[in-house]
């Protein structure tokens, strides 16, 4: 019975992170291309695991990335030092995020737990 601890400890990283995100000086907008190629890799896997989440996020990543599908387009441009510091500190707390995920789906199949 240890998931719902999980499941709050993941709810107050993604509050952490979002709070940090606002605080941000700089606004970035979303690369909708990606959105749109993680939406297909979530579908998949939601299907394939028989994990309705992942079938449901992804088909939202994969609308908003087709609903957006005009600003692919744009060409990236070379960053500054202080956005690679920021990119890389995103990476980090993402990466950080995805292996609680993948963690947590691995705790609730070894279980046997099912939503």
């Amino acid at each position: 019975m240890a998931w719902p601890i999980i499941a709050i400890i993941i709810l107050i990283l993604l509050i952490v992170f979002a709070v940090i995100a606002m605080k941000s000086e700089k606004k970035m907008e979303p690369d909708y291309r990606t959105l749109f190629f993680l939406g297909i890799t979530w579908f998949i896997i939601g299907i394939a695991a028989d994990i309705s989440v992942f079938f449901i996020l992804g088909l939202v990543y994969m609308a908003m990335g087709l609903a957006n599908r005009n600003r692919w387009g744009k060409k990236s441009r070379k960053l500054t030092r202080k956005e690679r510091e920021e990119q890389k500190t995103t990476k980090a707390i993402l990466g950080f995020v995805l292996l609680l995920t993948v963690l947590a789906i691995l705790f609730t199949l070894i279980m046997g737990i099912y939503f």
